[in-house]
């Protein structure tokens, strides 16, 4: 009975660890796809978006937490 138990809770634990990087990766998806349109509707110049565009492209969530946070303050600033 005790072995049921385990091997019950063993399957569960697993496919919620699929579902949590399931969930985990389609969020840093969206959040990167807002962020990249952010970028392409910013006032900054033709430059600095292309840094960002290839930042957020190229390192997906630190990219994208930098220009998050970065486009904040700038916001908060003006």
């Amino acid at each position: 009975m005790f072995a049921l138990i385990i091997h019950t809770l063993k399957k569960i634990t697993a496919k919620m660890s699929i579902l949590f990087w399931q969930v985990l990766l389609i969020a840093l998806f969206l959040f990167t796809i807002y962020n990249l349109y952010k970028v392409s509707q910013s006032k900054e110049s033709t430059s600095q978006k292309l840094l960002y565009a290839f930042l957020i492209l190229f390192f997906p969530l630190l990219g994208s937490l930098f220009y998050f946070f970065v486009s904040r303050n700038k916001q908060k600033i003006n």
